[in-house]
């Protein structure tokens, strides 16, 4: 699901955030894509949590379907936070699919 973060300050200036939370499968392993919308130059993070160790596979994919970028790496189970080394995106809705040995999730990531 969609959550959002409201924080007001004490003196009135306010700032708000969206995360998107996907679970992918029933053994409760879950994906958390942030910041989603992002400026595109600094790194996208992907926190998961997983119930076993496992290889996570983030492949992220244009508007037009054209894979721009791909990373693999070794988690282990519990929380895991990973910072995607993906070049400077262009303004635009891009896919990120993410993969473990559990399950597939994909999302969208907007870079404004």
């Amino acid at each position: 699901g969609s959550y959002m973060l409201s924080v007001k300050d004490s003196m009135g200036c306010t700032a708000s955030f969206t995360y998107h939370l996907y679970q992918l499968n029933s053994n409760k392993d879950f994906v958390l894509l942030y910041p989603n919308p992002t400026d595109g130059t600094s790194g996208t993070r992907v926190k998961t949590g997983t119930v076993s160790a496992s290889k996570i596979t983030c492949t992220l994919f244009d508007a037009t379907g054209r894979k721009i970028y791909l990373q693999e790496q070794n988690i282990p189970a519990g929380l895991s936070d990973i910072e995607l080394q993906h070049p400077a995106l262009p303004s635009g809705i891009y896919m990120l699919v993410v993969k473990t040995s559990k399950g597939s999730s994909t999302h969208r990531l907007v870079v404004l």
